[in-house]
């Protein structure tokens, strides 16, 4: 799992690359609500998961491994909670000062909660890892 984190990243760009085609020409704008619905799966969603799990399987130390399952479990309740919020609010996304911003119409303390949540299992794991 750990080594497919870049193709899975190239995915989540390759998505974002319609999202840029879709803002640009009016042309494609049928493809932008799919495509950064798509986007926000990959950042919002498949990456809490993701990356916890991934560095749990790949973890020597048992007392680590114990920490990371912790988690593994909580990168996955997140991901749930990401989804329930990509299902339940609208997000939009728009080019600003050349780059795309990702709008997502929720409470402003549910968005610094999400951030703070997302921080745990994506960033945090990575340095209790002792393989990484």
């Amino acid at each position: 799992m750990f080594a497919c984190i870049p193709f899975i990243f190239a995915i989540q760009q390759f998505s974002e690359g319609f999202v840029w085609l879709s803002l640009l020409y009016t042309t494609n704008l049928y493809w932008q609500q799919f495509s950064t619905y798509g986007f926000l799966v990959f950042a919002l969603v498949i990456w809490l998961a993701w990356v916890p799990i991934s560095i749990f399987l790949i973890e020597k130390e048992h007392t680590r491994k114990r920490i990371l399952g912790v988690f593994s479990v909580l990168g996955l309740l997140f991901s749930i909670l990401s989804t329930i919020y990509l299902i339940s609010y609208q997000s939009v996304a728009q080019i600003t000062e050349y780059h795309i911003h990702y709008e997502l119409d929720i409470p402003f303390v549910a968005k610094m909660i999400l951030g703070l949540l997302y921080l745990i299992p994506t960033f945090i794991s990575n340095f209790i890892s002792s393989v990484i």
